[in-house]
Protein backbone atom coordinates (compact mmCIF):
# COMPACT_ATOMS: atom_id res chain seq x y z
CA UNK A 1 0.00 0.00 0.00
CA UNK A 2 0.93 3.40 -1.10
CA UNK A 3 0.37 6.09 1.58
CA UNK A 4 0.73 10.26 0.86
CA UNK A 5 1.88 13.00 3.29
CA UNK A 6 3.18 16.28 3.99
CA UNK A 7 7.03 16.67 5.31
CA UNK A 8 5.89 17.48 8.62
CA UNK A 9 4.18 14.08 8.53
CA UNK A 10 6.62 11.48 7.68
CA UNK A 11 7.79 9.80 11.30
CA UNK A 12 4.64 9.58 11.89
CA UNK A 13 3.38 8.17 8.85
CA UNK A 14 5.56 5.94 8.91
CA UNK A 15 5.40 4.58 12.21
CA UNK A 16 1.98 4.88 12.07
CA UNK A 17 2.10 2.58 8.94
CA UNK A 18 5.15 0.14 9.35
CA UNK A 19 6.23 1.58 5.95
CA UNK A 20 9.70 0.35 4.75
CA UNK A 21 10.01 2.45 1.97
CA UNK A 22 10.13 6.21 1.35
CA UNK A 23 9.94 8.49 -1.41
CA UNK A 24 10.88 12.40 -1.19
CA UNK A 25 10.05 14.92 -3.33
CA UNK A 26 11.87 17.95 -2.22
CA UNK A 27 12.97 21.47 -4.00
CA UNK A 28 16.60 22.14 -3.38
CA UNK A 29 18.21 22.98 0.18
CA UNK A 30 14.76 21.21 1.52
CA UNK A 31 15.89 18.74 4.29
CA UNK A 32 14.10 15.24 5.40
CA UNK A 33 15.48 13.16 8.31
CA UNK A 34 15.26 9.94 7.47
CA UNK A 35 13.46 7.63 9.81
CA UNK A 36 15.93 5.14 11.63
CA UNK A 37 12.94 2.41 10.53
CA UNK A 38 14.01 2.99 6.85
CA UNK A 39 17.10 1.58 5.47
CA UNK A 40 19.41 4.51 3.50
CA UNK A 41 18.61 1.77 0.22
CA UNK A 42 15.12 2.07 0.64
CA UNK A 43 15.02 6.14 0.49
CA UNK A 44 14.46 8.23 -2.48
CA UNK A 45 15.12 11.59 -2.09
CA UNK A 46 14.50 13.69 -5.60
CA UNK A 47 14.86 17.16 -6.06
CA UNK A 48 12.54 19.01 -7.63
CA UNK A 49 10.41 22.10 -7.52
CA UNK A 50 6.64 21.96 -7.33
CA UNK A 51 6.57 23.97 -10.97
CA UNK A 52 4.63 23.24 -14.50
CA UNK A 53 6.44 25.94 -16.12
CA UNK A 54 10.53 25.72 -16.27
CA UNK A 55 11.59 29.22 -14.18
CA UNK A 56 14.81 30.53 -13.34
CA UNK A 57 16.92 28.80 -10.45
CA UNK A 58 14.42 25.73 -10.49
CA UNK A 59 14.35 22.13 -11.27
CA UNK A 60 11.08 21.15 -12.99
CA UNK A 61 10.49 17.56 -12.71
CA UNK A 62 11.80 15.63 -15.72
CA UNK A 63 12.06 12.76 -17.76
CA UNK A 64 15.43 11.62 -15.38
CA UNK A 65 12.75 12.28 -11.92
CA UNK A 66 10.42 9.72 -13.30
CA UNK A 67 12.72 6.76 -14.37
CA UNK A 68 14.48 7.14 -11.15
CA UNK A 69 11.15 6.74 -9.45
CA UNK A 70 9.79 3.81 -11.48
CA UNK A 71 13.07 2.51 -10.43
CA UNK A 72 12.33 2.92 -6.90
CA UNK A 73 9.12 1.60 -7.83
CA UNK A 74 10.20 -1.47 -9.06
CA UNK A 75 12.79 -2.46 -6.34
CA UNK A 76 9.59 -2.48 -3.99
CA UNK A 77 8.12 -6.27 -3.43
CA UNK A 78 4.98 -4.55 -1.72
CA UNK A 79 4.82 -6.85 1.25
CA UNK A 80 5.29 -3.53 3.57
CA UNK A 81 4.34 -0.03 2.96
CA UNK A 82 6.24 2.83 1.16
CA UNK A 83 5.39 6.68 2.00
CA UNK A 84 5.76 8.97 -0.53
CA UNK A 85 6.09 13.16 0.40
CA UNK A 86 6.70 16.25 -0.61
CA UNK A 87 6.60 19.35 1.22
CA UNK A 88 2.46 19.92 1.21
CA UNK A 89 1.76 16.23 1.12
CA UNK A 90 -0.92 17.37 -2.08
CA UNK A 91 1.19 17.95 -5.08
CA UNK A 92 4.25 16.20 -6.29
CA UNK A 93 3.69 13.33 -4.10
CA UNK A 94 0.41 12.41 -5.04
CA UNK A 95 0.95 12.64 -8.66
CA UNK A 96 4.08 10.41 -8.01
CA UNK A 97 1.75 8.40 -5.91
CA UNK A 98 -0.79 8.09 -9.05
Amino acid sequence: MIHVCSLSKVEETVTRTGAERLLSLLAAGTEVTRPASIARENHLHLVMHDIAVAQEGMTMPGEEHVRSLLDFARRWDRARPLVVHCYAGISRSTASAY
